[in-house]
């Protein structure tokens, strides 16, 4: 791990708040995603993806009896809900619902925010500090509209005033974002950057634009791509021990069913249902420990063919008041370059 890297740790990882035994409960109000990211599972559904893992997990939204019920479980059990998992939240039918329903949650829980902007106008911001947001994560990705087409295909997207927006997909997302730091008081918020082979070469640019617009809360991280699971590849992927039973964390996918594991996207460690048991017997029962000695052997999927969990050895962040260095650059290596990334620089094939 790069001193860089262990410092962002020790950041990230913030003492926890209370004495519960769940850090996190990952709550998936869909699966359903509007883009088909090159890296990430869901431009592989419904394909052969052979030789790497498939992902074809039913497509579907959370009903408000079980989502209700999730919160009120988590508020007992855990530190954390992080709206994420695998889809774009904001597509669920009854966000705006849902959002609401957290703004009574009791103030020691945290709520977190995973969103691709695609969905977001200002009515969206306004709720979002409306109730109490935490913290919000972004993936932009790009820093030109070539690279954001290149590794973020997808749907038509909405301006701030809601409207279908036209022209330029980049730049529409791009000036929703700037609205959100220019906000006085926007919730904190990591901008987050998973470093490819097809967007390493954007990486200054990327910090150069977007650092002026921090605010003191802000932070511009740049990551490895993962497998999810060996379910994608990229020639920037590296190998790494499983850290996944470390984080202490439940992910409840839309239909109900929980895994211990913020990777397992086609639910394959899956250890029981919230509808049938509350999450914090799931947390602690034999299920769990079970689910853990299989990844231990890597007997089954996902684990079987994850070669890298969630691999934040090069994470770097940047923060209100830092500038861009080579050495984040050096860190972040194509192995078929073998060289780092330069202002300019075209991809490397591939």
């Amino acid at each position: 791990m790069t001193a860089l890297g262990a410092r962002l740790g020790r950041l990230l990882r913030r003492p926890r708040a209370r004495a519960l035994p769940v850090a996190s409960v990952q709550v998936e109000l869909t699966n359903h995603c509007n883009y088909a990211c090159r890296l990430c599972p869901q431009s592989r559904r419904g394909r052969d993806n052979a030789p790497l893992a498939p992902y074809d997990r039913p497509r579907g939204f959370m009903e408000p009896g079980l989502f209700r019920e999730v919160v009120a479980q988590a508020a007992r059990c855990a530190n954390e809900i992080n709206l994420s998992f695998f889809g774009e939240q904001t597509l669920h039918p009854r966000f705006e619902e849902y959002m609401r329903v957290l703004a009574g949650r009791p103030a020691s829980l945290r709520v977190v925010l995973n969103t691709n902007l695609s969905r977001l106008t200002r009515h969206t911001f306004a709720l979002f500090r409306e109730m109490r947001l935490d913290d919000l994560r972004l993936s932009i990705d790009a820093a030109t509209s070539r690279t954001y087409d290149l590794v973020r295909p997808g749907a038509q997207v909405l301006d701030l005033d809601g409207a279908p927006a036209t022209g330029d997909r980049f730049r529409a997302i791009r000036a929703k974002a700037e609205y959100w730091f220019a906000l006085p008081g926007h919730t904190p918020t990591r901008h987050v950057f998973p470093v490819s082979s097809a967007n390493r070469h954007e990486m200054r640019d990327f910090a150069d634009f977007w650092l002026p617009r921090l605010g003191p809360g802000d932070l511009i991280l740049f990551k490895n791509v993962l497998t999810y699971g060996g379910k994608v590849d990229d020639p920037m992927i590296q190998d790494a021990p499983c850290n996944a039973w470390d984080q202490d964390m439940l992910t409840v996918a839309w239909d109900g069913r929980v895994t211990p594991c913020n990777l397992d996207t086609n639910l394959d460690l899956a250890i029981g249902s919230v509808l049938e048991r509350p999450l914090e017997e799931l947390f602690r029962g034999p299920e769990r420990a079970a689910a853990r000695a299989r990844a231990r052997d890597r007997d089954a999927p996902p684990c079987s063919t994850c070669r890298d969990s969630n691999n934040w050895s090069r994470n770097i962040a940047l923060r209100q008041g830092d500038a861009w260095r080579e050495e984040i650059a050096l860190v972040f290596r194509d192995p078929r370059c073998g060289g780092p990334a330069r202002p300019g620089e075209a991809p490397c094939p591939g």
